[in-house]
């Protein structure tokens, strides 16, 4: 019993090839499932199984998709908490203590994160400066490598020549 797609014609009509070929055709009618006539009622039928499926299994299945179905704070748990106005009756020593502490706090963090940036930055600095030097000894490498090869013919009679593809991890 053979498979038959829409489109796949299965009969070997073609005299090279005893195999099926494939022919694009206008879906027909039985392509739909049963009750469906055309291209605009079968993708109602898919929104409507999709949108199904989704209430079932969206907030479970998939936590990183948004849909309407789905929890807005699921997704949103890197974003910033909004700050709720205090009350000035709520406004007393350990209020302002903890301001106080959290403002440090952040201000050590922003020099940290430069701290780190400027850190980075001489790394980069050092590292292109160190792969230059390297770029240089392979050039006077590649150099020498040429006029030993042009040497050698003359010590053993031999021809020798340098390779002229060097592979990438050199070039």
């Amino acid at each position: 019993m053979h498979m038959v797609w829409p489109g796949f014609d299965y009969s070997p009509t073609n005299s090279s090839t005893s195999a099926g070929s494939y022919s694009p055709q206008t879906p027909t009618s039985n392509f739909f499932p049963s009750g469906i006539k055309n291209e605009a009622e079968f993708s109602k039928f898919q929104q409507q199984h999709y949108n199904a499926f989704a209430q079932q299994f969206g907030a479970i299945s998939f936590p990183f998709t948004s849909s309407p179905y789905t929890s807005s704070t699921s997704n949103n748990t890197a974003s910033k908490k909004k700050p709720k106005p205090v009350a000035d009756e709520d406004k007393n020593e350990a209020y302002f203590e903890r301001r106080h502490k959290n403002n440090d706090s952040a201000k050590r963090s922003r020099e940290n994160r430069r701290k780190k940036e400027l850190e980075k930055e001489l790394r980069i600095q050092m590292l292109e400066t160190h792969n230059m030097k390297l770029q240089q000894e392979i050039q006077v490498l590649r150099f020498q490598l040429n006029q030993y090869c042009q040497q050698v013919p003359s010590m053993t009679g031999t021809s020798l020549t340098p390779p002229q593809a060097m592979p990438q991890c050199y070039q």
